[in-house]
């Protein structure tokens, strides 16, 4: 009998457990769940296109009207890099520090490339704060000061160096307007462009950051400066 009782106490032991686990998994899906309708809305269309169901309506109305992504450059130079990135992803930092600058100097500065930014956030809460911010900061017309001084400033996935204490201190540096910053880093603006440049990602195959396009011609990876001078020459020589 006393071991008959030993083992329904450990059968509702484990039982509770189950259940304690289960409440918690629950609770770690999507920590601001209770939102507005319209945030509400969007996380729905960011789950469809996250499981890779969205066509190419569902990610083109996910984007705010009106909606063009960060260029810099020329508008009209012959060759487009399209950058999927992540603010955390260590091989994009080895990219933006070491490989872009060159590409700025030697294409972009010079009216033969236009780089456009996507974003591609998959390492979690901290990613997608950043990726907000670089986008509070382009209200301001910093979104590329704030997109350097992120990479500059990254420490490791899940580090808290893109804290929203540290968020804010970055928008402090570049000397923007904080209280603008912070009413635009707390609401859900820019949810709606992160959900739709997930999908378009998703749509177009990337799997993974950093990912690139360069006149529709993929690359994957953090590939070194001659890689992109090659593909680039090509396409400038097309456009000749």
């Amino acid at each position: 009998m006393a071991k008959q009782a030993k083992h329904v106490k450990e059968a509702k032991r484990r039982r509770s457990r189950e259940r304690s686990a289960a409440r918690a998994a629950r609770g770690r899906i999507w920590p601001f769940i209770s939102v507005s309708g319209a945030a509400a809305g969007l996380i729905g269309a960011f789950f469809l296109i996250s499981a890779g169901g969205g066509s190419s309506s569902d990610v083109a109305s996910s984007y705010p009207p009106g909606y063009a992504p960060p260029v810099q450059g020329d508008p009209n130079a012959p060759v487009e890099i399209v950058m999927f990135g992540d603010f955390q992803c260590p091989s994009c930092k080895r990219f933006e520090t070491e490989v872009l600058p060159e590409i700025r100097s030697r294409y972009v500065d010079e009216g033969d490339v236009r780089f456009t930014w996507r974003n591609f956030e998959h390492y979690g809460e901290e990613s997608v704060a950043a990726a907000k911010g670089a986008h509070c900061a382009g209200e301001q017309g910093a979104f590329w000061e704030y997109h350097d001084l992120l990479y500059r400033s990254q420490r490791g996935i899940g580090s808290g160096a893109f804290s929203r204490t540290n968020l804010l201190g970055f928008a402090e540096q570049l000397d923007l307007r904080t209280g603008a910053f912070a009413t635009c880093l707390n609401g859900f603006k820019y949810d709606s462009v992160l959900a739709g440049d997930y999908g378009l990602a998703r749509q177009e195959g990337v799997n993974g950051t950093p990912g690139f396009f360069i006149n529709g011609q993929y690359v994957v990876g953090a590939q070194p400066f001659s890689t992109f001078a090659s593909i680039i020459d090509g396409e400038l020589a097309k456009a000749q």
